[in-house]
């Protein structure tokens, strides 16, 4: 299990990745995966859901999920290997907060299932993790990042799709509704 370094700006990175961030060695890549969540994604032959996991790597990877994973918290899973490009969101102030990815030669892996996605109106959870090949007994950075598939294209080579943190303008705020059964005080004596 990796040891994190104390939360900067609520994320908490292993020292393992800050050490291969800091001196970037070709035998310690960060790799990069991908989590497509969704509950129209399910196995052909027995219905149930699945996930579709994918890593930026030339060869596929096994590696531990975090406990509180949607599905197979704590387990270890396949992620395919498939090329794609991946920007993260900035953090600059006023920026979207928009994660970018292009995934090329993935036909046989996600094809079926977007077809599938597109008859749904529930959203796409996407979960970007990062692992270091040394240890894969947990992501290396908590907690993962979250977002929700804000729109998609398919052509016969690759997906370009886009997420963010879903529609933080359009919040109720203050987010609790004051009536007088949950709030006492507020009854006329």
């Amino acid at each position: 299990m990796p040891t994190y370094l104390p939360p900067r700006l609520g994320i908490s990175q292993s020292e393992a990745l800050a050490e291969a961030s800091a001196f970037a060695t070709a035998a310690q890549p960060a790799l990069m995966t991908l989590a497509f969540y969704h509950p129209a994604i399910v196995d052909a032959e027995t219905g149930e859901q699945v996930v579709v996991y994918t890593v930026n790597d030339n060869q596929d990877l096994r590696a531990t999920l975090e406990a509180d994973a949607p599905l197979q918290g704590g387990e270890q899973v396949l992620f395919r290997a498939v090329p794609m490009e991946i920007t993260l969101p900035t953090e600059a102030d006023g920026a979207p907060g928009e994660v970018s990815i292009t995934i090329s030669n993935v036909a046989r892996l996600l094809m079926g299932h977007l077809e599938a996605v597109t008859r749904s109106q529930e959203p796409v959870v996407m979960i970007v993790r990062t692992y270091l090949p040394g240890d894969t007994s947990a992501p290396h950075e908590t907690p993962p990042l979250r977002v929700t598939l804000r729109s998609a294209s398919a052509t016969v080579a690759s997906v370009t799709a886009r997420a963010g943190y879903g529609d933080t303008t359009n919040r109720r705020f203050p987010p609790d509704e004051y009536n007088q059964q949950d709030f006492l005080g507020l009854a006329a004596s």
